[in-house]
């Protein structure tokens, strides 16, 4: 995307040549959908104008896209706990603490990520949908991005499939890890009521770089860069190891020493689609890990 202006409100782009305004909104990167959604919904202007007839556009044409309001979700909750690590006009960057879920189940009403960005929405007067970017399972802390606009949601999904996003984590696990390893192997989705991946050749490809920052006999903290995007991709990886993560009992993981998985969504790098500049977040170690890490280090 070449954008030329945006705000909470809308985005702006300016064009180079004539055109139609489809092919023009095309070469953006945005969706059809996307497009005949805002078109079908009188969201398109040219030059603050209705689009000209058959969307012929001149050089120089100023085409703005305006963001809808969206209806409040009905799951609403007291946000005054909500660890916010950044804002703007576009997306919102939580750290999320384990055991909380991010979506509202069938079992899980509340206490989830999900309604407590919703009651944050509604008590700042944000008048949008919650676009989750990304997400990390109920015993797993750390940073999930949230648009602001289902257009910054699409561009940056489309950055994590490709994997242009830099994702970073520290993990506590079983034995001695005592060197870099690339581990490049498919997994494929469980069968079984607990949902269970496995390393398997008939599976999707994963692939993660684990790179060790402790080591002793019986314990190691080590950080993971995920590059792909798999469920569960570092808890089978390291599990497939033998080096299985503290407290992930799902996967081998003993729980003598901590109530959870000991995995932390510590970083993020990406390309800003609507500044195109460079964006780097952290998010610190949750006290559990880190007192453990005091223990065993």
């Amino acid at each position: 995307m070449n954008v030329y202006d945006f705000s909470y409100d809308y985005i702006a782009f300016k064009t180079e040549k004539p055109c139609s305004l489809f092919s023009f909104l095309k070469d953006q990167g945005l969706s059809d959908r996307f497009v005949k959604n805002a078109y079908r919904k009188n969201l398109i202007r040219v030059n603050e104008m209705d689009p000209p007839h058959f969307g012929s556009l001149k050089r120089n044409d100023l085409v703005k896209i305006y963001y809808e309001d969206e209806n409040p979700d009905p799951y609403v909750e007291d946000s005054a706990d909500l660890d916010i690590v950044f804002e703007n006009e576009n997306f919102l960057l939580v750290n999320k603490p384990a055991g909380l879920a991010v979506h509202p189940t069938f079992s899980r009403q509340d206490q989830t990520l999900y309604g407590k960005l919703t009651g944050y929405y509604k008590k700042n007067n944000i008048s949008r949908s919650i676009h989750l970017v990304n997400r990390l399972d109920i015993e797993t802390s750390g940073l999930i991005l949230v648009g602001k606009n289902p257009l910054f949601q699409q561009q940056l999904a489309k950055s994590f499939i490709e994997c242009k996003v830099k994702k970073e984590y520290f993990a506590l696990v079983e034995g001695a890890f005592e060197r870099e390893i690339f581990v490049d192997k498919n997994i494929l989705d469980g069968k079984d009521l607990k949902m269970r991946r496995t390393v398997d050749p008939r599976g999707k490809s994963a692939r993660t770089k684990l790179v060790p920052v402790f080591s002793s006999k019986a314990y190691s903290l080590i950080k993971a860069f995920p590059e792909t995007g798999r469920t569960h991709q570092i808890r089978v990886h390291l599990a497939y190891l033998g080096h299985p993560i503290l407290g992930d009992s799902l996967y081998g993981g003993s729980r003598d020493l901590i109530g959870r998985s000991a995995l932390h969504a510590e970083g993020l790098e990406f390309l800003d689609p609507f500044t195109k500049k460079p964006m780097s977040f952290k998010a610190s170690l949750p006290a559990d890990m880190q007192t453990l890490i005091d223990i065993l280090v």
